[in-house]
């Protein structure tokens, strides 16, 4: 039987004191690549939301009605953050989407659901307000009621 030789010994580091190994920076930078495009994705589909007629109109009449004027102060500003879809196929577009409102005296979310058929007027289902720890306003007109 011949006696079993010692393992080769591992070659040095080639990181220096105090920097990760190579793998472990490459996948660092490549967590923070994938997190980069799925923020600006993200952002880039709330500026669109935010851009169609629908969002105009629904925080339009939001910030301008009486009833969450006088349950959340002016000025209500609209959050960051919008949850939600749009999209337009044909003549046809339809939006349904979240977000929240805030005035001095209280936060409010605002829901929306909505079509528009060519040229003709967004039409609401749903187009409420509700105020945290209040009530909810439904703010669409008589015709789409």
């Amino acid at each position: 039987m011949t006696p079993e030789r010692p393992a080769a010994p591992l070659p040095p580091s080639t990181a220096l004191p105090g920097q990760a190994p190579s793998r472990l920076r490459t996948a660092a930078l490549l967590v923070v690549l994938v997190l980069g495009f799925l923020v600006g994705v993200a952002a880039a589909a709330m500026a669109l939301m935010k851009r169609s007629g629908a969002y105009a109109l629904a925080l339009g009449r939001a910030t301008a009605a009486p009833e969450v004027q006088a349950a959340l102060g002016t000025p209500i500003t609209p959050a960051f953050l919008v949850t939600g879809s749009t999209s337009t196929r044909g003549d046809r577009s339809t939006a349904e989407f979240e977000t929240a409102l805030e005035g001095p005296k209280g936060r409010a979310t605002l829901d929306v659901d909505g079509a528009q058929e060519g040229d003709h007027p967004w039409r609401f289902v749903v187009l409420d307000v509700t105020v945290e720890g209040g009530p909810t306003f439904d703010l669409r007109t008589p015709e789409e009621r």
